[in-house]
């Protein structure tokens, strides 16, 4: 649905949705919606859902809200799942404030876990703090472990039980 006036994109919407069966993804669900005021956006919401059997479980979910031409909150929150596959936890949330047109604070956190593969462990978190148009604190660490083939772990478990 779209709505032009005086040129502009006044509201449109768009939602999709697929179900698969017997295929890797299985429920997916976008819906997107924009809002446009005197050419600002004022409200945008993006809401995606994947769910995946014997493979990885994707959610995805971005809020926007925009207020006299500034981003005020945006909150993205990933997941993945993966089984017996390569990435088994991915998690990312990333939040931004903004306040007289300054980024306040933004922080990210980002875990990987892989099993039957090299990289087990990786950790990266940032976080940046603006005051007065200025990165005050800005922190990144990234931390990456391997370990032995997860099969042989369980193998062994499976013997001591």
């Amino acid at each position: 649905m779209e709505e032009v006036v005086n040129g502009l994109v006044v509201v449109e919407t768009c939602t999709r949705k697929e179900v698969v069966v017997n295929a890797p993804v299985v429920v997916e669900t976008y819906i997107r919606k924009e809002v446009v005021v005197n050419a600002l956006v004022g409200v945008e919401t993006c809401t995606r859902k994947a769910v995946v059997v014997n493979g990885q479980v994707e959610t995805c979910t971005r809020k926007a809200v925009v207020v006299n031409g500034l981003v005020v909150v945006a909150t993205c929150t990933h997941k993945e799942v993966v089984v017996n596959g390569q990435v088994v936890v991915a998690t990312c949330t990333h939040k931004e404030v903004v306040v007289n047109g300054l980024v306040v604070v933004e922080t990210c956190t980002h875990k990987e876990v892989v099993v039957n593969a090299r990289v087990v462990v990786g950790t990266c978190t940032r976080k940046a703090v603006v005051v007065n148009a200025q990165e005050v604190v800005e922190t990144c660490t990234r931390k990456v472990g391997v370990v032995m083939n997860i099969s042989k772990v369980y193998q062994r478990k499976q013997l001591q039980g």
